[in-house]
């Protein structure tokens, strides 16, 4: 499949300026719907925590007084599993984790698992290139001998002057014709 090129439809800079133009107006309309959502977005988000604020608390505590519940009802008769009408309860062992001892950091754990050939393949090496340094140290023309080169992408951008974007709109007496009205 062959790619065609598009042609910027965009003439010369007064076609430029324009576009630019219609660019940081439509940007400052767009925000200024966003920040109205934002704020009743906002003010539904106050809404719901307060109302549910109290639910959330009382289902925090009934769930600690079934969790004690639970561990008295083990420690009487073992289960993994015990049904009720509308749920069950359950006390498992957790996935095991590795948690170093008081006074133990992980560069003394490392040293002594070195020091044990049986367990060295539990230690992780993570080996990473240092870019911004290489790109420093390494003269672009040696890269190559490491199997690196540069790579240097042309990049487009824009700069919109909103504050001459507004000046011109304040002067126009007529007003944002294409704002929907709810």
């Amino acid at each position: 499949m062959t790619r065609t090129k598009v042609k910027s439809t965009i003439r010369n800079t007064d076609q430029a300026t324009n576009a630019i133009r219609q660019i940081g107006e439509l940007q400052i309309r767009a925000e200024k719907f966003q920040g109205e959502y934002e704020l009743e977005i906002n003010k539904l988000k106050a809404g719901l925590e307060h109302e549910t604020k109290p639910l959330l608390a009382e289902i925090e505590v009934l769930a600690q007084q079934l969790k004690l519940f639970a561990f008295d009802l083990y420690e009487l008769k073992p289960f993994k599993t015990e049904d009720l009408i509308f749920g069950e309860i359950s006390i498992h062992k957790g996935k095991p984790t590795i948690v170093l001892l008081d006074g133990i950091d992980t560069d003394e754990a490392v040293k002594r698992l070195r020091g044990s050939a049986k367990y060295q393949g539990c230690i992780k090496v993570k080996h990473s290139l240092d870019k911004p340094l290489i790109k420093k140290e390494i003269p672009a023309n040696v890269l190559h001998r490491y199997g690196l080169t540069l790579q240097q992408k042309e990049e487009f951008g824009y700069k919109i002057f909103r504050e001459k974007i507004e000046a011109t709109k304040s002067l126009d007496p007529g007003e944002d014709k294409t704002r929907r009205t709810a």
